[in-house]
């Protein structure tokens, strides 16, 4: 019989932390309402390694980034001269794995004037706003709980995806040690239509 897993995807949380507190807890209650794996820097705990590379290590163990950037541009590493969030941004690029962004709405959301960048960590912010526009197709949200809402549509669709394609995977894996031969039957066996399956074997 061929194994049917549960997938739980691995997402990654981005963002500066202290002026997101409350946005980050409510991205992750919705997140943990789609049964995926939720990594993010309350996660961490004691590592022998720095943060940095604890950051960016974990980055590349997930298969979705939700980016959230609100007013402020975060700790800069003295090395690349980007924040965390930015460094982690640009790790999953790197890596090619989905990256979901969300922006604060400037002139809507509530925000206290202490965590507002300025002077120059602002104009760093603005710059990667600017990148992140150009690249993207990002969401603007209000307030905490628009936000989740954003997030857990936004994942969504890319967990299901990701979840069918693990478990062709693990199916195709169990085929194989079974000697089932024939595209038909392979499809058969892995309960998907004949053509979606030749469609997925050619894309492999």
């Amino acid at each position: 019989m061929l194994l049917d897993v549960e997938y739980r995807v691995p997402v990654f949380i981005s963002s500066t932390y202290e002026d997101l507190v409350e946005y980050r807890q409510k991205v992750k209650e919705s997140l943990d309402r789609l049964q995926v794996n939720t990594y993010w820097m309350e996660y961490f705990g004691a590592r022998p390694g720095s943060s940095k590379t604890a950051c960016l290590d974990t980055v590349a163990k997930c298969r979705i980034v939700v980016l959230i950037v609100g007013m402020r541009y975060g700790s800069i590493d003295e090395k690349t001269g980007m924040s965390y969030t930015h460094m982690e941004y640009a790790e999953a690029m790197k890596l090619n794995i989905p990256v979901l962004v969300y922006l604060m709405d400037e002139k809507k959301a509530r925000i206290a004037p202490i965590f507002v960048d300025k002077d120059e960590k602002a104009k760093k912010l603005e710059e990667f706003k600017a990148h992140l526009l150009g690249k993207h197709q990002c969401c603007f949200f209000e307030n905490p709980d628009q936000l989740a809402n954003y997030v857990m549509h936004g994942v969504l669709p890319l967990r299901d995806k990701i979840r069918k394609e693990k478990l062709m995977e693990v199916n195709l894996i169990k085929i194989e040690k079974s000697n089932i031969m024939g595209p038909a039957r392979l499809a058969e066996a892995a309960r998907f239509d004949p053509v979606e399956f030749n469609d997925f074997m050619i894309n492999m």
